[in-house]
């Protein structure tokens, strides 16, 4: 038995391969590997700079304090990771630390990649999987994946480019792994993704569900699988006046769904401000 919760068509085709499998003689069952309780939303504007974009977050870690949410920031490489990262501690000052005291066991901003030393990495993995941790940031690469099971993740943020759409699915699975609603925020600077750029460049433009556009990249054309249709969703919101937190299935998809509900017609709250 072969289990994995991320195959697209190419690993799948790997998987036969390498494991010498008659196709003839082999039966897959595979399921989309949807995260019903992650909202995605996706930003696209001309122009990104973490002063601008990422302020909300900021003034959330400085008025919140340790009751702010769990969050991730994956970024593309260990630079971004540095600029996000010395943005966020320059932003908040004494703020970035719990009740002003500056030390390293009361930083409520943290970063994790592959060349941090062995000790930071001890501690960031002990300390962010407790539920009432300090740190309520973390600025991560690739490196903070797969083997990484932290239940109370409310928030993955992807800043700029993504490396593959597996990948970014498997790291919006980062969040809300205890069930409850989560969201994944992508700020979409480049559609350039390699052999997923179409499919990148669907999500980007967010013309339709962006929930649809990434379960249909792993449904498989071997097997008993089909990727759900989410346009068949029973939308239950009935709204005649402004409903800011609404959630009937449109709202709770992702950004483009979001639009279509009823209650945005009447409401004047962004999706960032909600």
């Amino acid at each position: 038995m072969a289990l994995s919760a991320t195959v697209t068509e190419d690993i799948y085709t790997d998987i036969v391969i390498s494991l010498h499998l008659r196709v003839d003689n082999t039966t897959v069952i595979a399921l989309p590997p949807d995260r019903p309780n992650v909202y995605l939303d996706v930003v696209s504007h001309s122009s990104m700079t973490v002063e601008r974009d990422l302020e909300w977050l900021a003034k959330a870690v400085e008025t919140e304090q340790q009751t702010c949410r769990k969050t991730v920031i994956f970024c593309k490489s260990i630079n971004v990771v540095a600029d996000v990262y010395e943005w966020l501690m320059d932003r908040l000052g004494e703020k970035a630390f719990v009740q002003g005291a500056q030390s390293n066991d009361s930083r409520l901003v943290s970063v994790f990649h592959a060349h941090i030393s062995d000790t930071l990495r001890q501690y960031v993995m002990t300390e962010f999987r407790k539920p009432n941790s300090v740190i309520r940031i973390l600025i991560a690469t690739v490196a903070f994946g797969l083997g990484i099971e932290i239940p109370d993740i409310g928030l993955v943020i992807h800043w700029g480019k993504l490396s593959s759409v597996m990948t970014y699915w498997q790291q919006v699975g980062r969040c809300g792994r205890d069930g409850t609603s989560a969201r994944a925020i992508w700020y979409a600077k480049s559609v350039t993704c390699g052999k997923d750029t179409d499919i990148v460049r669907q999500i980007k433009a967010q013309s339709v569900c962006v929930r649809q556009v990434v379960l249909d990249a792993f449904a498989l054309s071997v097997g008993p699988t089909s990727c759900v249709k989410l346009s068949d969703r029973r939308v239950t919101c009935q709204a005649t006046t402004p409903c800011s937190s609404c959630v009937c299935a449109y709202c709770t998809c992702c950004s483009h769904c979001r639009r279509k509900c009823r209650c945005r017609h009447f409401s004047n709250i962004s999706d960032a401000e909600q």
